[in-house]
Parts: structure tokens; sequence; C-alpha cells
């Protein structure tokens, strides 16, 4: 049976090799005889195995990868189908979306209010206390650059 065991494999390994594995494996086997004088035999069979053992591992994880990243496309794809299909069945409630805005937009006023406030005074507490509020409302104004074709020629 010993015997029986190896012919399978060898068998099944040589239909498998493509081009770019034989190629692999030449340059394998160039490198294996450059460095199996200087190792000796026992740790070049080391090294064969622990290559082996690395390109199984990295390709049991590509499959893993490739065969997740097809079931989330295909996930993906249903769930764009089904939004697809149900987009004229509910309406998007257009009453709430305007009171929403309006609601944040007073809110946001007085935050930006005192954010700028607040900036002055750190300002001002920082030893610019010279500055008063509305150079550095024109200073704000005078940072905001200008577009390209906004600039003036020279």
């Amino acid at each position: 049976m010993g015997g029986n065991m190896p012919e399978p494999n060898s068998e099944e390994q040589v239909p498998e090799l493509t081009e770019q594995q034989k190629y692999v494996n030449e340059k394998v086997a160039v490198l294996l005889d450059q460095i199996g004088d200087e190792y000796g035999e026992s740790l070049t069979q080391q090294l064969v195995q622990r290559l082996d053992t690395t390109v199984a591992d990295f390709h049991e994880e590509v499959t893993n990868l490739l065969s997740e990243l097809k079931e989330k496309s295909v996930s993906r794809q249903e769930r764009l189908r089904d939004a697809w299909q149900h987009r004229f069945d509910t309406p998007p409630p257009a009453a709430e979306v305007p009171a929403a805005a309006t609601e944040a937009t007073p809110a946001e006023g007085p935050g930006d209010d005192s954010s700028n406030w607040e900036k002055r005074l750190e300002t001002m507490e920082s030893g610019e206390a010279g500055k008063a509020p509305a150079e550095a409302a024109d200073d704000d104004k005078k940072k905001k650059k200008k577009g390209f074709f906004g600039r003036k020629k020279k």
C-alpha cells in the first residue's frame, strides 16, 4: 500500500501544474541547488516543507476571502434588487424632513454664534486682547481663500 500512495499524489500533481507553477518549481529547484550544498539535506527539506505549508495556507486564505467576497456581493446585489423593486412602494415622509431641517437650523445658529464668541474670547485670553471683535470678524473674512478664477491678475 505504501507504494500505491505516492503514485496517486504524483499523478495528481502533474496535471495540476500550470505554466506559472512550472516556472516557480524551476526557480525553486535552482535556488535549492545553490543552498543545498551549504545547509545540507535536512535543512533543505525543512525549507521545502515550510514553503509548501506557506503556499497552502495562503491558498486557503485567498479561497476563503474570495468566497466571502462572493457571498457579500450576492447579498449586496439582492439588497439592491429589493430596494430597486420596492422604491415606489412607500414614499418617503416629506412632512418630517422639512420639520427636522427647520429644527436643526435654529439650533445651529446660536451654536455657531456662541462658538464664534468663544473663539474671540480664547484669542483675547491668549494675548491678542488688543484686537476688537470687529477686527476678528474682518480677519475671518480675509482668511477666506478665493478660487483660481476669483483672483486678481498681477
